[in-house]
């Protein structure tokens, strides 16, 4: 249970719920500081109340039941109609997106903005507790919670988490890496802080500039690529800390709700925290050095133009540029700051915020800056669907579903923020007409066509029709109902996820809507701000808010199959034994409580993309963080905690074989019809993905050759089906789309390592899937042997070339790809053979053409990317990648390059 009732004393409070953890011990960070009232039922108290919810659930559903049985023919004509609708929608929308010409810009720009002289960056540190990370301004004399295993390293303690052989497997040999020996001690605790200083120092961008100088061979540019991963993880946590930002519309979520709560007062938007104390008792400053690097961020980001893009690579947008110009004015940017003049330039230029994309109308609804009746209803009405209806809350995708229910929620009540001078300013500012001469209706549908990623279906517009005469006459106690209902799924993702939320966006509406609600000094409240600076990441380009509260076990779990890939693992025990560590208590041991009430699948034995108190299960993430497991299964770790997380991957097994991303699919493609976004692609339900399903079978293919009796059956048959959907999903020209990273390069290579571990492919050097796949990627190759992929492939849903040439990520993806996929060599076309060799040495010269004289590689192009047209920077990916490619190729090398020139080996 991830709750239990206490009070002071033990005393029974009814209502009040503090967030508990479970297992060997309780992590802090699995503790919630200050109590609330939980959304979550208590459990039924006798045989009577038991007997009465039965009956009561068992009516709905005879109910139901009957009123879907009398309604088959009107529904199937409805379900035909809409598959028609869908499908004709789908090619409309593909045609718009091919055309979607945009071009983008350098992620990695010069630093426009220096940080103030009183706040430089050498001030900044992070602190990392079990994986959660928060930066503050100055040096804390707080205990840093959890890290059991680092304390212990430091200390020259020893450290068992799971005794001798009592709870750990018989076949988990433990080798003594997860203790300490004679390198503990102050000498220890010394060489600790001074790796954490050099973390932070390297995310901040002090560690200075690297020149390019490539190693003689491929033995020791891998060598030198490892180790300088290893310098990069935390010596404490266990896992690789790095910043997880990219889309600029989340950062000025956060700052209106700062500003909202402080009702306008810039000193209380950034008030000193109270929790922090500081050494030799100097006053808080990290308020203050917020505000300001968040403005520095801001301004570092904007384009040429004036605007600011959806994400740092994105051309100019009105969403961008409207949030980002409104956040700054909030923060104390005049309104002749040269920046906030061109920004404001550039909207009234585009005709004025009038035609800002659906969340950004619904945030200037909240700041007094729009008007409702210019936004497309959003009825909290559509919260008391049935499940049985595919456009109910239960079956979207669920950052779909958490994020328009906290939208139903505002649009429920029209709540918008108190009017002041300045909201009037800004009013006259992003307009070209009078604010109160604006008709607002007209606008629900304006999109600025430099936004318009999907344009509305007709369905939608027609839904949109009716809603709006129903808006003219709500239903007040069905109006009533629906907020109450709404409220119970907001706070309950609060209480599941220990107050981060699933994603940023809820973060900050949920925050906003907990105030509304309870007030500042609540235990909501209070829990909502202490996990605030959960999502905040600082860089040299100045504080941002993270697309995730990180993504802590993603690039941990890549991190060591990168390692092992260079078979290094056993060279580094105690950094094995600190990642091992991590990815033990990562692991979700729980499942949700009233999970079916809430529309939650089961967690028990998941990993999720951050941290374990975010409680969100990930088909992939799982499988990477089982992965991790079985590669270092030399270290001891419950049999039954893997088999749970076997169950967690098998629950989450599509019908047709596949994987999707949080939760089976569980509603008809056509619930993509009611998409009105704008600019994302693909939010209304959880699809089968490529990645997702390669991961899946990947993981559980590894399982089986060490636990060749646990589910033997399901397990075959997950791998199967996994292979089969797989086939299917490949297009015609040989190519797999990446829908989580840039683009055909990362599906080729996750695609092609999962098909060459499952052992379902029998010759895979003659297979058509893999001729096909291989012979794509040859076609892609650059005269200097790298592939470049841009993110607007992904967006476009065709290769496109990165206008800045050849990335050293893509390239690693595109030979690792080659070399799962080529098959023997003995059974292979000797032209082809040879074609193949030349490929990938060319692209392994390239990579390491590329490696600085630290073993480092300089950040490229963002690699990252979610919902088609949002890029999302995985820094880590540029030490993990071409360090996991030089560790294949070299083993590969020695086997289908046999006829390879010696000078590389």
């Amino acid at each position: 249970m991830l709750y239990q009732r206490r009070g002071r004393g033990e005393m029974h409070r009814p209502g009040i719920r503090t967030i508990v953890g479970s297992g060997n011990s309780t992590p802090s960070s699995l503790c919630a500081p200050f109590p609330f009232d939980s959304v979550i039922p208590p459990p039924p108290r006798g045989l009577l109340e038991r007997f009465l919810r039965r009956l009561t659930s068992t009516i709905s559903w005879v109910v139901s039941f009957l009123l879907v049985v009398c309604s088959i023919p009107f529904l199937l004509l409805i379900h035909a109609l809409l598959v028609y609708c869908d499908g004709y929608n789908r090619e409309v929308v593909a045609r718009h997106r091919r055309k979607w010409l945009h071009q983008t810009v350098p992620h990695v720009r010069p630093v426009r903005v220096a940080p103030s002289p009183n706040f430089p960056l050498e001030g900044w540190h992070m602190r990392c507790e079990d994986g959660r990370q928060r930066w503050h301004y100055g040096r804390l004399l707080n205990v840093e919670e959890g890290n059991e295993l680092g304390k212990a390293q430091a200390e020259g303690c020893p450290y068992t988490p799971y005794g001798e052989a009592g709870n750990a497997n018989d076949d988990f040999e433990d080798t003594g890496a997860t203790r300490t020996g004679p390198r503990g001690g102050p000498d220890m605790r010394a060489v600790k802080e001074e790796r954490c200083r050099f973390v932070e120092r390297y995310q901040l961008g002090l560690t200075g500039t690297a020149h390019v100088k490539p190693r003689g061979s491929v033995e020791e540019a891998m060598r030198a690529g490892a180790e300088f991963l290893l310098r990069l993880q935390h010596p404490y946590s266990g896992h690789w800390p790095n910043d997880y930002s990219g889309p600029l519309f989340l950062t000025p979520g956060v700052i209106f709700v700062r500003y909202i709560v402080a009702r306008g007062n810039i000193r209380n938007m950034f008030p000193p925290h109270a929790d922090h104390h500081h050494e030799g008792d100097e006053p808080c400053l990290c308020g203050e050095a917020e505000r300001l690097e968040l403005i520095r961020y801001i301004r570092n980001y904007m384009n040429e133009d004036g605007g600011f893009g959806q994400h740092t690579e994105g051309h100019s947008t009105m969403l961008g540029t409207v949030l980002n110009y409104v956040a700054l004015r909030l923060m104390g940017v005049s309104d002749d700051d040269s920046d906030a003049a061109r920004a404001r330039q550039w909207i009234r230029g585009e005709g004025g915020a009038v035609s800002i994309p659906t969340w950004g109308k619904v945030w200037l609804c909240v700041l007094g800056l729009y008007e409702w009746d210019g936004v497309n209803p959003i009825p909290p009405e559509l919260s008391l669907l049935p499940n049985w209806i595919p456009f109910s809350p239960s079956r979207l995708w669920c950052h779909s579903r958490v994020v328009s229910i906290a939208f139903s929620y505002l649009y429920g009540l029209r709540w918008r923020q108190p009017d002041n001078l300045l909201l009037q300013c800004l009013r006259y500012e992003i307009y070209l007409e009078p604010y109160g001469n604006i008709k607002w209706a007209k606008h629900r549908s304006n999109i600025c066509a430099k936004d318009c990623y999907t344009p509305l279906s007709s369905v939608y517009k027609v839904f949109a029709a009716v809603m709006s005469l129903y808006e003219k006459r709500p239903i007040k106690f069905l109006r009533r109902r629906a907020l109450e209902v709404a409220w119970t799924h907001i706070a309950y993702d609060d209480e599941s996820t220990h107050f981060i939320c699933l994603g940023p966006v809820n973060k900050a509406f949920d925050m906003l809507i907990t105030w509304i609600r309870e007030g500042e000094t609540s235990g909501r409240y209070l829990n909502h701000l202490n996990r605030l600076d959960d999502y905040f990441f600082m860089g040299p380009e100045g504080l941002r808010m993270s697309g995730y509260n990180g993504s802590q076990l993603w690039d941990t779990s890549f991190a060591v199959q990168a390692l092992c890939a260079c078979n290094m693992e056993l060279l580094y025990p105690e950094e094995m034994a600190l990642a091992h560590h991590y990815v033990d208590v990562a692991q979700v041991q729980e499942n949700p409580v009233a999970a079916t009430q809430f529309y939650r699948h089961r967690t028990k034995g998941a990993w999720n993309f951050s941290t374990r108190p975010q409680a969100w299960q990930v088909s992939d993430c799982t499988a990477e963080g089982l992965r991790v497991l079985l590669l270092l299964r030399h270290k001891p770790f419950p049999h039954q905690r893997i088999y749970d997380a076997v169950d967690q991957i098998l629950s989450l097994r599509n019908r047709g074989g596949g994987w999707a991303s949080y939760e089976p699919t569980c509603a008809p493609h056509y619930v993509e019809l009611l998409n009105c976004s704008d600019v994302f692609k693909d939010v209304m339900t959880d699809y089968v993905y490529t990645e997702c399903t390669s991961s899946c079978v990947h993981t559980l293919s590894l399982f089986r050759e060490h636990f060749p009796d646990y589910r033997r059956e399901d397990v075959d048959r997950a791998i199967r089906d996994g292979v089969k959907c797989m086939l299917a999903n490949q297009r015609t020209d040989g190519s797999y789309y990446g829908s989580w990273a840039v683009c055909f390069t990362y599906a080729a290579w996750l695609c092609a390592s999962a098909l060459r571990i499952s052992g379902e492919i029998y010759s895979m050097e003659r297979h058509p899937t893999c001729v096909r796949l291989v012979n794509f990627l040859l076609s892609h190759q650059n005269t200097d042997g790298g592939w470049g992929e841009d993110v607007s492939a992904c967006a476009r849903g065709v290769w496109v070339d990165n206008p800045s040439g050849s990335q050293v990520v893509n390239t690693a993806w595109a030979v690792m790809a080659i070399m799962a996929a080529s098959g023997e060599a003995s059974s292979t076309e000797l032209r082809r053979q040879l074609r193949i060799l030349k490929a990938v040495s060319a692209g392994i010269h390239f990579i390491v053409s590329r490696q600085l004289s630290t073993g480092d590689w300089a950040q490229e192009r963002i690699s990252g990317v979610f919902n088609g047209n949002n890029p999302i920077h995985y820094p880590g990916y540029k030490n993990t990648m071409p360090v996991w490619a030089l560790g294949v190729y070299r083993r590969w090398s020695k086997t289908y390059g046999q006829h390879f020139p010696r000078s590389m080996d």
